[in-house]
């Protein structure tokens, strides 16, 4: 397929993928390495057919293969660094300035190594998006504690500002 969308996917997959390595390597080195394939050759050896598939090496443990490869603390980190990576780049593509980035319950079972590491994560995203700020909503108290502020909602209210 030669359609728009298909050439504008594939001309987006290495910025992509250049985005997330960014964010990965603020919280991890040069452990991980996402890598976007927009399309793959045909079976039949005649021209290649359209996909989108994520393919992650760990350079740690010298892994390779999708989100499903890795454990469920990883696999948060990994999805968000795509997720935040797809975000970014669409915000530089924008006309206009997107100031405020939104995470909501992103998080995941995060033990508190990887947790340390999302934060990370996200203060890499607010520069490297230019964002004024990100909120970013969780019930984990462990993660509470690298907020630079916090809201606490009870019952649809805001009942401290901290």
């Amino acid at each position: 397929d030669t359609g728009i969308q298909s050439m504008q996917i594939e001309a987006a997959g290495p910025d992509v993928s250049d985005i997330a390595d960014e964010l990965l390597r603020s919280c991890y080195g040069p452990r991980f390495q996402m890598q976007l394939e927009t399309f793959r050759p045909k079976t039949s050896g005649e021209g290649d057919k359209d996909v989108f598939e994520v393919v992650i090496t760990d350079h740690l443990r010298n892994r390779k293969g999708d989100l499903d490869t890795f454990s469920g603390g990883e696999q948060v980190i990994l999805a968000e660094a795509l997720a935040l990576a797809i975000a970014i780049f669409n915000c530089r593509r924008a006309r206009g300035r997107l100031e405020t980035l939104v995470r909501d319950e992103t998080t995941g079972p995060l033990d508190p190594q990887h947790a340390r590491a999302y934060m990370m994560m996200l203060r890499r995203a607010l520069e490297l998006g230019h964002f004024h700020m990100i909120f970013f909503v969780s019930q984990d108290p462990e993660l509470w504690e690298f907020a630079d502020s916090r809201l606490h909602v009870s019952g649809g209210q805001v009942a401290a500002v901290l």
